[in-house]
Parts: C-alpha cells; sequence; structure tokens
C-alpha cells in the first residue's frame, strides 16, 4: 500500500504527516519555522529534516510551504524533497493549498490567518488567492498585526500596558525598557513570528475591553473581510450560502477573534448567507491529501 508524506512548513513550526490510501495517519512530526523567504536555507533544510526524521520511506510527497512565491522558491523547494526523498513522486505548493485542502466537505473561500494572512478559493478557473503580501506591506488581521498593536501600545506609554503584556513581553525578551525591546524585536531572526507571539494577551486585553484592543479588533478584521469580500466578488459565483473556512493559529487563541471577523465579514457581505466553520483536520493533513493525488 502506497505511503503519502504531507509537509506543512510556516513562519512558526513545520509539521509532517504520514498516511495510507485509506488515509490512517503513520507518522507525525514536528520542528521550528521554514519559510522559504525570509527563513535561512540552512534553517529551512534543518527544520524539514527534523519534522520527517523518522518517518518511512513515502511513495509520495507534497510540501506545502510558506514563502514559496517565486520560480526560486519553488526550485528549492523541489530540489530540498529530491535530496531527503529521492524514490518518492513529489509536489511543491504554496502553504495555503494545505489549508484549503483540509476542510472535509470542501469551503467556498478559505481565510487563513496564521503569524500571516491570507484568502484563497478553488473553482473551475483554477485555485485562487487573495490578501498575504508579508508582514511588511499586507497580512490585514494576523497574529503578527495583532501582536504589533500590542507592541505598539507598551511603547507608547508602558505605564497603561496590563500586566498581561508586560509579563509576555518581559518572558520573551528579558526586559519590559522600551529601547531594549526594540532592539531585540529587530535583532531576532524571525521578525514576524517574534511579534505574532504578543496577539495573545492582546486578545485577553479585548475581551477585558481595553480600547486600544478592542479598536485593533475592530479594524484588523474590518480589512480583512474587505479582502474576503473583494476576492468573493472576482473569483465566486454570486450564490447563496457562502461557506468561509477559517484556517490558521490566529483562530484556535480566542473565539473572540472568530465572533469579532463574522461580525465585520456580515458587514461587507450583507446580501450573502454566511456559513463560517472550523476544519476538522489541520492543514498538515491538507498536504497528505495533495500527495495522495500525485498518484
Amino acid at each position: 500500500m502506497p505511503f503519502h508524506l504531507g509537509i506543512d512548513s510556516g513562519g512558526t513550526s513545520t509539521r509532517a504527516m504520514l498516511v495510507n490510501e485509506a488515509g490512517q495517519v503513520l507518522f507525525t512530526g514536528q520542528a521550528g519555522s521554514a519559510n522559504f523567504t525570509t527563513s535561512p536555507p540552512r534553517l529551512v533544510r534543518q527544520n524539514l529534516q527534523k519534522a520527517t526524521s523518522g518517518c518511512p520511506e513515502p511513495d509520495t510527497v507534497c510540501l506545502c510551504g510558506a514563502g514559496i512565491l517565486t520560480k526560486a522558491n519553488f526550485l528549492q523547494a523541489g530540489d530540498l524533497l529530491a535530496e531527503l526523498f529521492p524514490k518518492a513522486r513529489h509536489r511543491v505548493t504554496p502553504d495555503y493549498y494545505a489549508a484549503y485542502a483540509s476542510f472535509d466537505p470542501p469551503v467556498c473561500v478559505c481565510v487563513i490567518s496564521g503569524t500571516g494572512s491570507v484568502v484563497c478559493s478553488s473553482g473551475e478557473h483554477g485555485f485562487a488567492k487573495s490578501g498575504g503580501g508579508g508582514f511588511a506591506i499586507g497580512d490585514d488581521g494576523s497574529a503578527f498585526r495583532f501582536g504589533r498593536a500590542a507592541l505598539r501600545h507598551f511603547l507608547d506609554d508602558p505605564d497603561e500596558c496590563s500586566c498581561r503584556v508586560l509579563q509576555a513581553i518581559e518572558k520573551r525578551f528579558g526586559t519590559t525598557e522600551p529601547a531594549e525591546v526594540i532592539a531585540k524585536v529587530y535583532g531576532g531572526r524571525t521578525v514576524a513570528s517574534q511579534v505574532a507571539k504578543f496577539a495573545r494577551p492582546l486578545a485577553k486585553d479585548a475581551a477585558d475591553g481595553l480600547p486600544y484592543a478592542t479598536e485593533a479588533l475592530r479594524s484588523e478584521f474590518q480589512a480583512l473581510a474587505t479582502v474576503v469580500a473583494s476576492h468573493v466578488h472576482r473569483f465566486l459565483p454570486p450564490r447563496t450560502p457562502l461557506s468561509v473556512g477559517l484556517s490558521g493559529g490566529l483562530w484556535e487563541i480566542s473565539l473572540l477573534f472568530q465572533r469579532s471577523f463574522e461580525k465585520e465579514l456580515g458587514e461587507v457581505l450583507p446580501q450573502r448567507e454566511l456559513h463560517v466553520r472550523r476544519p476538522s483536520k489541520p492543514p498538515v493533513y491538507g498536504a497528505a491529501k495533495l500527495a495522495m493525488n500525485l498518484l
């Protein structure tokens, strides 16, 4: 019976899953971040190798990777798979393919929000993507953007910061001196994933009604909902209902994030009957499903 390996590499972690033809999970592995645009090639290779260490020999492999944007990224990923799994047939896709494929039954549109964010769908004209752009020029409604809001609030006035934000900063950087915090943020190896960690204390501040946090939820999710609405109008037929899948680590932090996003989504798509749901399987399972298709 053939074995199929799915790899989901992201800005925070890399996960691997081996399944057989029946979809039974035979192996799982995990390692650190492997973003093909922002992570050093050595780190990408190291974490792919660590996540798949001990995995039985697969017949097919599908790598769905963060930062796979250019032809060079695809070639780099393909070369790594050929090196690590020389006997397997392989495929390389951007990471959001895995998230979309993890929904069963399928959704009309998938909204992925983790360290970054992206909106995608698959239809008669193929796979379509909106948003993204990375933390410097995009990623509305992502954990990075919420973490940035918490850090900016801290830098504006540390004395007005909640204890939970101050404790999170102290734990991560070993200091609450603003200049030292800034230096450690920019001196880190993975800026986006470091900043994204502060989305969790922001969610708790929002639950307590702190104005900076509730405003961050409103503005970020309004922007993300606008991206979704534009995507729906461009790529999906004007039918109702519209099933929307939410994937990514942000939605796991707090139900408040999902409820706030649903509210903003209803505002920008008032004529559509919306059904929002989470996947029953992780994105890495979607990568394994895509690996199955190679046979």
